[in-house]
């Protein structure tokens, strides 16, 4: 039970974290980055938040369920 909480939570991670960083994309973050190099940057900028955010999460979360049980 506590496994499939663990991957719905995982799972709405990545969703929040893809919204926002398309909503920024759109909001015009290239204004502040090269239009050439946009792409690319905010990837790597996802994909570095998301990584953060389960990372950090994931390991409240282990802690929660350690104390618990």
């Amino acid at each position: 039970m506590k496994i499939l909480v663990t991957l719905i939570v995982a799972v709405l991670l990545i969703v929040i974290v893809a919204l926002i960083g398309m909503f920024f994309f759109w909001a015009g973050w290239n204004i502040f980055v090269s239009p050439a190099f946009a792409m690319p940057t905010i990837t790597l900028w996802q994909a570095f938040c998301a990584m953060l955010i389960i990372g950090v999460v994931g390991s409240a979360f282990k802690q929660s369920i350690k104390t618990e049980d």
